[in-house]
This record gives structure tokens, C-alpha cells and sequence, in this order.
């Protein structure tokens, strides 16, 4: 994925710069995509990310990019893909320190009670999303001979 960042002009001049949305260059060569929670959270405060249920929309200046959240940062079972419910408090203290000492205990208290091993358990601090078909296919980025890649649109014409 290539997103040019576009700046909110006053908060750059206050030495405080501020995202107000991107350009596309290409959506990448796979539909799927991952964006890191604090990327999505910071969008979320300046506006130009929303989630509204299981879909992430990211403002550009063309249309908006739209994505389906097919899980959320967070812990979750591998073997059914669950997400292990956690305290407000045991997920902060993991993703802001690195912390798994409440957050641990949870996760296999939760296993143990759904019959599940104490290593069937996996953390991420991404959502892990896919865009819109349609989208992607518009924006989707190719491989040129020369190796070089770009949007696919970019070569149309």
C-alpha cells in the first residue's frame, strides 16, 4: 500500500503537524492489509479514520478506502480464531509496556475454561482488514517489467 499524507497547513506552521487525509498511490498487490492499532487510533482522533462496526473507511481526496475488519487487535484463540475477552486495563498494560502479567493469566483462564491448550493463544496489535473488491481492483499496485511497482491504473490508457 502507498498513502501519501496530505497536512492540515496552520498545524504545520505551529511546528505541530497534523494529518487531515491521504492520496492513493496503490492499494498493494493483495487485497489484505494490516494497520497498526496506535495508526488507526490516531486516525480515529484527527478524523480521517472511522470504524462503524467490522469496517475501517480512511478519508482520501478521491474516494474513501474501505476495509472489513477481520480481527482487531487484541488476543485471540488460534485454533478457532476467537477473540479471548481482556480487561480494559490487562490489554493497556500489555500494549503500552509490554506487559502480559494480567493479561496472561486471562488469556489461559479462558483457555482452560474452553478446553483449549496453553499455547493456543496468539496476541496482535494490528487490525488485520481487507478492502473493498472493488476498490482494490482499481487501486490495486502491479509489477512493472522493469521491477518497478505501481499503481495498475497508472499503466491504463
Amino acid at each position: 500500500m502507498l498513502l501519501k499524507r496530505h497536512y492540515d497547513p496552520e498545524s504545520l506552521a505551529a511546528g505541530a503537524p497534523r494529518i487531515t487525509h491521504f492520496s492513493v498511490g496503490h492499494t498493494g498487490t493483495t487485497p489484505d492489509q494490516n494497520f497498526a492499532d496506535d495508526f488507526v487510533e490516531g486516525g480515529q482522533a484527527a478524523g480521517w479514520a472511522v470504524i462503524e462496526g467490522d469496517t475501517l473507511t480512511i478519508t482520501t481526496d478521491a474516494e474513501p478506502l474501505v476495509y472489513t475488519i477481520n480481527r482487531r487487535p487484541g488476543y485471540f484463540c488460534k485454533s478457532s480464531g476467537e477473540p479471548i475477552p481482556m480487561s480494559d486495563r490487562a490489554w493497556l498494560k500489555f500494549r503500552l509496556g509490554s506487559d502480559s502479567s494480567e493479561s496472561r493469566p486471562l488469556a489461559l483462564a479462558w483457555l482452560a475454561a474452553n478446553g483449549k491448550a496453553e499455547t493456543d493463544y496468539d496476541i496482535t496489535t494490528q487490525y488485520h482488514t481487507v478492502i473493498d473488491a472493488a476498490l482494490h481492483e482499481k487501486y490495486r499496485a502491479v509489477r512493472t517489467e522493469a521491477g518497478m511497482t505501481v499503481a495498475a491504473h497508472t499503466l491504463e490508457g
